[in-house]
């Protein structure tokens, strides 16, 4: 006869096993609220659930522990069926798996399933099952042995959603992250290997590393490699732009961050690293560094003299005077003649063309931006840097004239 798998823990003391044993062997009583003459203080008092039921699913018998895990009395428990203790959801099957226990269609029954506590919460309970038969072997009910394993198949399910997320981020994310071992052999690849690389997980795991590096790319992992093995090991994480090379053939040029991983004795173990393909940022980076080339070209070439001039600092003062309650510059500047010149000096030249240099008679930047105000026009009347300063409006920011 198939004894109830809860008779292999550890946790179970041997009075209890010792009572469930002699009730499934000799068909007695399980000694419980509801019990025969055989009486068992250690099945009533038990640290787990026991309760008899019959073969269509009502309590017979139950203990202490039973009544507690479902916030019943033992008089409502003995008024109900264990079906009344299963989600409506999960009913039907509740009922298949019993029934496939009292048909004999399998020895016993042993899994975690969700039931309702009297208040309508749901609890987990580890169960064990098994068939009590009398003196004749004919069916007198089932033995079931109960644990409250809630909060334990809670935060397992807990754990297994992040893993599920952990995975979906891995296979669906940009970044590939990988693991060598000291030999520089993958032990570990995330499902984006493929899609970068066209090599599934299980083609690189045990394979080096460089199978998917150009042989300039290899040698260079090979030298960061070599100072984190090194005594001492550096244990700085590195990153490089390195190229490489698909299944297919075709290169592309990947950022690859690494940490090394240490191990008992502080000796580097591992290394996990992170690539991603930046193939076009590299592209779109290199298309400006065009532009830019072209445009310093055309800057420099030109035959007309051309400046590049920041005016922040003077923005700044003007906006200081309007929240003071200036309202009209010019007025304020005619009048504070000597506030013209300092804000001259806080004109900087950014740039110049060599037409610009020509022009002045400058020979390099910082002869012409010292001259700068001179070149403008005489700041003492303020004549020519009145075309310089800001328009006024009747509220708001400066309106600026370059």
């Amino acid at each position: 006869m198939e004894l109830p798998q809860i008779l292999d823990r550890d946790d179970v003391p041997e009075d209890v096993k010792a009572a469930i044993r002699r009730v499934i062997t000799t068909g007695a009583p399980a000694g419980c609220v509801g019990g025969g003459p055989l009486y068992s203080a250690a099945l009533a008092d038990a640290p787990v659930g026991v309760a008899l039921l019959s073969p269509a699913g009502e309590f017979l018998e139950v203990n202490r522990q039973a009544c507690a895990m479902a916030g019943f009395s033992p008089e409502q428990m003995l008024s109900l069926s264990v079906d009344d203790l299963a989600p409506p959801h999960n009913r039907d099957a509740h009922r298949q798996r019993r029934q496939a226990v009292v048909s004999g269609e399998i020895p016993a029954l042993a899994g975690v399933y969700p039931h309702l506590r009297s208040d309508g919460t749901e609890i987990w309970l580890s169960v064990s099952a098994s068939r009590v038969e009398d003196d004749n072997g004919k069916l007198r009910g089932l033995l079931c042995v109960l644990k409250d394993v809630t909060e334990a198949t809670l935060a397992a399910r807990a754990l297994e959603a992040d893993e599920r997320k952990y995975r979906d981020l891995l296979s669906h994310g940009d970044d590939w992250l990988w693991r060598l071992n000291t030999k520089g052999e993958f032990t570990y690849c995330s499902p984006v290997s493929a899609r970068l690389t066209g090599y599934e997980p299980s083609e690189l795991v045990g394979r080096p590393r460089d199978v998917v590096l150009t042989p300039e790319s290899a040698a260079l992992v090979a030298a960061a490699w070599q100072q984190r093995l090194g005594s001492p090991p550096d244990l700085t994480p590195f990153a490089l732009d390195l190229r490489h090379r698909r299944k297919d053939g075709s290169e592309f040029l990947a950022e690859t961050r690494a940490v090394p991983i240490v191990g008992p004795g502080g000796l580097v173990t591992e290394i996990q690293g992170l690539t991603r393909d930046i193939s076009q940022r590299a592209a779109m980076e290199a298309a400006l560094r065009d532009i830019e080339e072209r445009y310093r070209l055309v800057f420099e070439r030109s035959p007309v003299g051309l400046c590049v001039q920041d005016f922040s600092l003077i923005h700044e003062q003007i906006e200081q005077l309007h929240r003071r309650g200036v309202t009209d510059i010019r007025a304020y500047l005619e009048a504070n003649p000597s506030e013209i010149a300092r804000l001259a000096s806080l004109l900087r030249l950014v740039d110049a063309n060599r037409a610009a240099l020509a022009l002045y008679g400058a020979a390099s930047m910082d002869q012409l931006a010292a001259a700068l105000p001179r070149v403008l026009g005489d700041v003492s009347s303020g004549a020519s840097w009145s075309n310089w300063l800001p328009s006024p409006r009747a509220a708001g920011p400066w309106n600026w004239r370059p």
